[in-house]
């Protein structure tokens, strides 16, 4: 709680920054001067492949490795890689990114077809292990799609674009990140520009990194994959060029200069002043993610259990026909037996109202079941023999009036 208090206080600090300042940020506007993008921390132009990889421009070392061979073609810049949708390239040098990481990738993309699923790039094992764990960019029914998941779909951020994208064209997409676990931290781009988005889900409460003592497969063998997943459906026919990774969530200043835009709205101006000048802003900003670095620590530490959640609305619920599932009859709704204690008003018709009413002073059930427990826990048996049921198939009383029947 003590952290949650202090993250909300930085969150609110860094909020009154942004609102403030504006002398400074129009006398830095008004200065000539070039903007310094952040250099990428792995760029993969894939112009060549040598030894069964294609090599990181920045250094020899690091080489991204081809699965099953995806091929060389023309691309938008040099060369391009061609996928199958049986094929894949793995990234083992690239760094991992947590929840709290802000990072961005910025590639050159070119689909083949209309298909309703295809998997660009992630960080995951599998569609289905894992519940997803990871983070992944694909395009669903030709539309961005982008998520970081802990556990899908209950833990998870996710946002998809509205409009799709060109067949058989070229589009340099990039995908930002604030390390703030909201959906509202995600930023797709297109051509530099931003594009407009729906938000899937909003719910990340856990880290996205697989980890051993979570039981995960392959924890500390999970990397940057391109183009395919095992048992999820790949880029097929697909070409991808000029792959960046930046450590840092790119601001849309950024974003467009990478895709070679200039930039004449002054909130985009004003935000990379925030994110890069403005000496107070970066400082709040760096304080925050240490703080959600630390909430991050202290709940990946805490064991998790599963639980129910209710849906917004109750699903509706019949009488089966002869029990069988596809022969509903009239329909039922939410109520407990009448001859016990009447639902009290008041109580919401879901697991809480029946908890309550489970529990109410009122509930005659309630109290014999304890007894009868507690009966059975000096005596060796209870009073009714069928502690488990005191229903018509369980067995009755020995001593009616005990339990007061």
């Amino acid at each position: 709680a003590q952290v949650e208090a202090r993250i909300r206080s930085a969150e609110a600090r860094l909020a009154e920054l942004a609102a403030a300042g504006d002398a400074a940020f129009q006398e830095w506007r008004a200065k000539p001067g070039t903007i310094e993008s952040p250099a990428p921390a792995a760029w993969f132009p894939f112009d060549e492949i040598v030894g069964g990889g294609t090599p990181d421009a920045l250094t020899t070392t690091n080489v991204a490795k081809l699965v099953d061979g995806p091929g060389i073609a023309p691309g938008q810049v040099g060369n391009a890689l061609e996928f199958s949708g049986d094929n894949s390239l793995v990234c083992p040098t690239v760094k991992v990114f947590g929840r709290t990481d802000s990072f961005s990738l910025d590639l050159w993309l070119r689909p083949s077809e209309l298909s309703e699923r295809a998997v660009v790039a992630h960080q995951s094992r599998s569609w289905t292990d894992s519940g997803s764990r990871g983070f992944e960019l694909r395009l669903d029914n030709g539309r961005l799609f982008f998520a970081l998941t802990h556990f899908w779909p209950g833990n998870a951020i996710a946002v998809r674009a509205l409009e799709t994208l060109p067949i058989n064209a070229w589009s340099q997409i990039c995908v930002t990140y604030d390390g703030s676990s909201r959906a509202a931290g995600i930023g797709l781009f297109v051509d530099g520009r931003p594009v407009a988005t729906e938000v899937v889900r909003d719910h990340l409460r856990k880290d996205i990194l697989h980890r051993s003592e979570w039981g995960d497969a392959d924890a500390g063998n999970i990397h940057l994959t391109l183009a395919g997943r095992f048992r999820d459906n790949g880029f097929k026919g697909g070409m991808l060029d000029e792959l960046k990774v930046f450590d840092t969530c790119l601001t849309g200043l950024e974003v467009a200069r990478l895709a070679g835009r200039e930039v004449a709205e002054e909130n985009v101006w004003r935000a990379h002043f925030l994110a890069r000048v403005e000496t107070a802003s970066v400082a709040a900003t760096q304080a925050l993610r240490a703080l959600r670095e630390d909430e991050n620590r202290l709940i990946n530490e805490v064991p998790e259990i599963m639980v129910m959640e209710e849906l917004p609305a109750p699903r509706p619920a019949f009488v089966l026909k002869r029990g069988a599932y596809d022969a509903p009859g009239e329909p039922v709704q939410r109520d407990t037996p009448a001859a016990l204690l009447p639902f009290p008003e008041g109580l919401p018709r879901n697991r809480l109202g029946l908890a309550r009413w489970t529990v109410d002073r009122r509930n005659p059930l309630t109290a014999r079941v304890v007894v009868n427990r507690i009966w059975r826990m000096h005596f060796g048996r209870g009073l009714v023999a069928t502690q488990e049921d005191f229903g018509s198939q369980g067995r009755l009383p020995t001593h009616p009036r005990l339990l007061d029947w």
